[in-house]
């Protein structure tokens, strides 16, 4: 079941949000959170998408495909970061 969530307005908004099996879901939200407001780098995504797999999906595109093209970008990024 996919879900979205956001502020539809300028103002501070508060939600509640209640996950059932909770997984790594906050973890997630920390790390997402970290990314910033800015469009991360597509990379960046993949690290995450990968290791939260079982937390996030992409509708509509099997999960195989997503490991697919995810894990060589995420393999880059982990790269980068080594290399710094």
């Amino acid at each position: 079941m996919s879900h979205w969530f956001g502020n539809a307005g300028p103002d501070v908004a508060h939600t509640r949000v209640e996950v059932r099996p909770a997984l790594r879901m906050e973890e997630l939200l920390q790390r997402t959170g970290r990314l910033g407001t800015h469009i991360p780098r597509l990379t960046d995504l993949a690290v995450v998408l990968l290791e939260f797999q079982r937390e996030l999906a992409v509708p509509n595109v099997p999960p195989v495909l997503v490991r697919a093209v995810m894990a060589p970008l995420a393999w880059l990024a982990r790269r980068r970061v080594h290399q710094l």
